[in-house]
């Protein structure tokens, strides 16, 4: 695109000694090409001095106001910055045709609104038609034709000649100038092209701008070079009496949370929140979050769940179980037994799962468990509530050691404790049969758990399965799988697994009935499964999820009918499994 300006001169003429000749490599930058010398005429300077009652001075500020728009707004979208330049061209266009002649401020401008908007090719043309006005470009000029540069396709080409070149025009770049390139940079996600541009800067001892490190800050951030962005504010900050706004804080903070790092995600919160004052959303909270229960920083996690409140957020699970994380982390298991309690009192229950934390703090060794159990006795002691996701973690760290014997006193303890067990309770207790092979202990535990009216889920199902399938005599088992079915439950692949593989170690021709129910399902045969029959070849890809559905509609249909055919008998898996035992 040429602008009006440009289109009111030709070149027409080669004789132009006026002018001073451009080295190659900046002639090659431009695209400049040697006049012909065929002309007669030179070509009548377009530049005049002007004075600020002259015409011009009125066409100039107005292109002066849409060039200061734009500057020291380095995020200004392009689509603005460009908007701006088409109404700058319509200014030299109202120029033109009222025959008043630019100035080095008409030019500086334009030259100011293509860099803004990145327009390389503009910001050539503009500067070729300076030069016809016998100007070689001022210092001014020059930052912006650099500034403007940063657009070019082959700028790692284009920028670093123009560097040159300025340098030897006695001309070098300033610290605005470096900024448009670094910022340029910066938005097309180079973050190593503004490294380097800052570093260039540094060598020839111009301070850098604080929209250039805002920039390559920000870059930082979003390409996960969180320490970079994090090394960058605290040099600039050491260095300058200005500081880095609060909100390019809340960036860097979002960056070292994301990649998880502890100490930028300290110092950056305790800038941005505790000292500006700023309010972060509720998903960078959460990730905070998770930096401090991975770390175990309790104090961090606090304030996170303060400002939480500040912003008047319902609590949910997600928010208060990193803060239990950080608690058990760090080794403050009382803490961490408090902040189940105060999720119940909250009205949120607390899963297995949630107290995940304090089991893997607590099942390193027999003292660290009783020590837990102490704490337990402690707050029961003081008139707190203990929460049964509590006494179940110390019960699955009993399970974890296999000690059967601690786990079943810690068990029994429960009344004293004011702990109405749950079946999580009991299905940890069953895993811990499962690993002792203690198959009457289980029965107990499942009367006792239909004594207290506590419904059987998957889970124990499951494990009352696998229990039975550690005895010699498993016929329970099967009694077990249409009782988890007929509740709704889908059996898992896992319980398939271990039905084929005890029935084929045992000569069982059920092994082959379990293998085609667990394929109904949809589940796929493993390998090792299959390596057990010569005739089953192994699947290789996954079911489609119309066969899923197809499998999932014919177990819901045969649970209707209650396994039970027309003429009263048994059909589906339960009638297979009892034909092939017959």
């Amino acid at each position: 695109m040429a602008s009006s300006i440009a289109s009111c001169r030709i070149i027409a003429s080669a004789r132009r000694s006026h002018l001073r000749a451009l080295p190659q490599e900046i002639v090659e930058v431009l695209g400049r090409r040697q006049a012909s010398t065929s002309s007669p005429t030179p070509i009548r300077p377009l530049l005049r001095s002007t004075h600020q009652s002259s015409p011009t001075a009125k066409y100039n500020l107005r292109l002066a106001s849409l060039a200061e728009s734009t500057s020291g707004r380095p995020y200004l979208p392009r689509a603005a910055a460009e908007d701006n330049l088409t109404k700058a061209y319509k200014v030299c266009a109202d120029m033109k045709a009222s025959g008043v002649e630019p100035d080095q401020e008409t030019y500086n401008a334009l030259l100011k609104l293509c860099a803004a908007a990145e327009r390389w090719e503009d910001a050539k043309g503009v500067w070729r038609d300076m030069e016809l006005g016998k100007f070689g470009g001022s210092g001014e000029a020059w930052n912006h034709l650099i500034a403007a540069a940063a657009g070019a396709r082959d700028r790692s080409r284009v920028v670093p000649a123009l560097l040159a070149e300025a340098r030897r025009s006695r001309l070098p770049p300033s610290a605005p100038a470096f900024a448009s390139v670094v910022i340029g940079h910066a938005r097309r996600g180079n973050l190593e092209g503004a490294l380097r541009v800052l570093i260039e800067q540094d060598r020839e001892g111009v301070q850098p701008t604080l929209e250039a490190i805002e920039s390559a800050i920000i870059a930082a951030s979003k390409a996960g070079e969180a320490r970079i962005a994090v090394d960058l504010a605290k040099e600039w900050e050491l260095n300058n009496p200005r500081r880095l706004p609060a909100e390019v804080w809340m960036e860097i903070l979002r960056g070292c949370a994301e990649e998880q790092y502890l100490e930028g995600v300290e110092y950056a919160w305790r800038i941005a929140v505790l000292d500006s004052e700023l309010l972060p959303d509720e998903g960078l909270c959460l990730s905070v979050l998770h930096v401090a229960g991975r770390h175990g920083k309790p104090d961090l996690g606090t304030s996170v769940v303060s400002v939480l409140g500040s912003m008047n957020v319902t609590y949910q699970e997600h928010h208060l179980a990193p803060l239990l994380q950080a608690f058990a982390t760090s080794g403050d298991i009382k803490a961490a037994f408090s902040v189940l309690s105060t999720m119940r009192g909250a009205h949120i229950h607390p899963a297995l799962e949630t107290a995940y934390p304090i089991f893997t703090a607590i099942a390193g060794s027999v003292e660290e468990v009783d020590e837990a159990f102490y704490v337990l006795e402690q707050l029961k002691a003081e008139g707190a509530v203990i929460d049964v996701a509590a006494f179940n973690a110390v019960i699955q760290a009993c399970a974890a050691l296999e000690d059967l014997h601690r786990a079943l006193h810690t068990y029994n303890e429960a009344a004293a404790l004011g702990v109405v067990p749950n079946a999580e309770t009991y299905n940890i207790l069953l895993s811990a049969c499962i690993d002792a092979r203690n198959r009457d202990l289980g029965d107990s535990l499942l009367s006792e758990m239909k004594k207290q009216g506590i419904a059987s889920d998957a889970r124990t199902f499951e494990r009352l399965i696998i229990l039975c399938l550690t005895q010699d005599t498993y016929e329970d088992a099967f009694f077990f799988l249409e009782e988890m079915k007929s509740a709704g439950h889908i059996p898992p692949r896992t319980v398939y697994e271990a039905l084929v593989r005890k029935c084929h170690a045992s000569g069982d021709p059920r092994d082959r009935i379990a293998l085609d129910e667990m394929r109904s399902v949809g589940y796929l045969v493993p390998e090792s499964l299959a390596g057990l029959f010569q005739d089953v070849k192994i699947e290789e890809r996954t079911k489609d999820i119309g066969t899923w559905n197809r499998a999932m509609h014919g177990w819901r249909d045969e649970k209707r009918r209650g396994w039970k055919g027309a003429d009263g008998q048994r059909t589906g898996a339960r009638g297979r499994f009892d034909e092939a035992r017959a």
